[in-house]
């Protein structure tokens, strides 16, 4: 039963992580399915921190640094603006906030 739950949780971070790649017109340095595990692992482990200590900031600011984290694995897809001269040059303003860490949300 575990492992199934865990499958489903992994192929809706996959999904999430795809959506957030054509999204942001990024691509992942890492394999998305090692990052699926990464981020429901580490989703899992504030949860459980949460229920056992009920400290919302110390929760939110750890999947703020989640999110820090995705952002240092995200690059700019070179296919996601046809006629860009370097892959380094941002595809959009939703790049440079993924990169800012701006979507990450505050609440």
């Amino acid at each position: 039963m575990a492992k199934e739950q865990y499958a489903g949780s992994w192929t809706a971070a996959e999904q999430a992580l795809a959506m957030i790649e054509q999204a942001a017109g990024v691509t992942w340095s890492v394999p998305r399915s090692d990052l699926a595990r990464v981020v429901v692992a580490l989703v899992d482990g504030y949860s459980l921190a949460w229920l056992v200590d009920g400290d919302d900031r110390a929760a939110r600011d750890g999947l703020r640094s989640l999110g820090g984290y995705l952002a240092t694995l995200a690059t700019p897809a070179p296919a996601a603006v046809p006629g860009r001269e370097s892959a380094d040059e941002p595809t959009d303003q939703r790049t440079d906030a993924l990169h800012d860490g701006a979507l990450v949300p505050d609440a």
